[in-house]
C-alpha cells in the first residue's frame, strides 16, 4: 500500500534510484528555494555583448553545488580498484563533492528534481543535468510530496 509523505525543507530522507541501480540508497535533503536562488546568484554575472546586457551563468558550478548540498550520504555505490596483488576489487565509494559528480547524469537530474524542484522523478523522461538545474521549484510552501510503498 502506498501513501503520501510530506517532506519539509532541510529534512533528510532516503531515495533509491530506478533500476538497474535500485540496490543503491542515497540520503537526500530538500533545498529551500531561497538557498537555490543564492547559489544561482553567486554563479551568474551580467556582461555586455553587442550593446545588450547578457546574463551569463556557470551551470556546471551551480549544478555541482546543488548536487553537493542535496546528497547527504549514500551506500551501495561502488568503484573498481586494483588491489595490492593486482586483482580488481569493488570498493564502496566515499560520498564527497567530487565523487557525487561521477554519478550517472540521469541520477543527478533526478536528485536535483527531487531536492531542488520538489518533483517526483519520471523514469520515462531523460532530462539533461543542466536543464534540471535551471527549472524553478514547483512547490511554494517549501515542502514536497513523495510516494512511499
Amino acid at each position: 500500500m502506498s501513501y503520501i509523505e510530506i517532506i519539509e525543507e532541510n529534512e533528510t530522507f532516503e531515495w533509491r534510484p530506478p533500476a538497474p541501480y535500485h540496490e543503491s540508497v542515497l540520503t537526500l535533503k530538500r533545498m529551500p528555494a531561497s538557498r537555490r536562488k543564492v547559489i544561482q546568484k553567486q554563479h551568474t554575472s551580467m556582461s555586455w555583448k553587442r550593446g545588450q546586457r547578457v546574463e551569463e551563468r556557470d551551470d556546471h558550478a551551480i549544478g555541482r553545488l546543488l548536487l553537493d548540498e542535496s546528497i547527504v550520504a549514500w551506500h551501495g555505490i561502488y568503484v573498481r580498484r586494483k588491489a595490492e596483488d593486482g586483482s580488481t576489487v569493488r570498493a564502496e565509494l566515499e560520498c564527497t563533492a567530487d565523487t557525487k559528480m561521477l554519478l550517472p547524469e540521469h541520477i543527478k537530474a533526478d536528485v536535483v528534481n527531487i531536492c531542488v524542484n520538489g518533483e517526483t522523478p519520471d523514469e520515462d523522461i531523460e532530462s539533461p543535468f543542466e536543464e534540471a538545474v535551471s527549472r524553478s521549484p514547483t512547490t511554494s510552501a517549501g515542502s514536497s510530496m513523495k510516494a512511499i510503498s
